[in-house]
């Protein structure tokens, strides 16, 4: 991802954004670490390209992520219920025993 956004893409900077999303989250500062997260990024990432380089690359990787959790997550649930009818996946999870 660091390519698509115009970062030379360097194995010293893939350690650096998955550190700092690590970093971010796990210090809860602010929900999700938005925001923590590309303010280290920006100071990190300060000589391999420039900030709305590094904002467009983390605010676009958040993005994809937050997709691919809710899908993964939606298939999941598809699977947990065996159904894919959202209706009658609440009354499964309503239903008494």
């Amino acid at each position: 991802m660091l390519d698509a956004f115009g970062i030379h893409p360097r194995v010293r900077f893939a350690i650096v954004a998955v550190a700092i999303d690590s970093i971010s989250t796990a210090l809860p500062f602010t929900p999700g670490g938005v925001g923590a997260q590309q303010g280290l990024l920006v100071f990190a990432l300060a000589g391999a390209a420039g900030s709305t380089q590094v904002l467009a690359y983390s605010i676009g990787a958040q993005a994809v992520i937050l997709v691919f959790n809710v899908a993964l997550g939606a298939m999941a649930a598809f699977v947990l219920f065996g159904q894919m009818r959202l209706g009658a996946i609440r009354r499964a999870a309503h239903a008494p025993g």
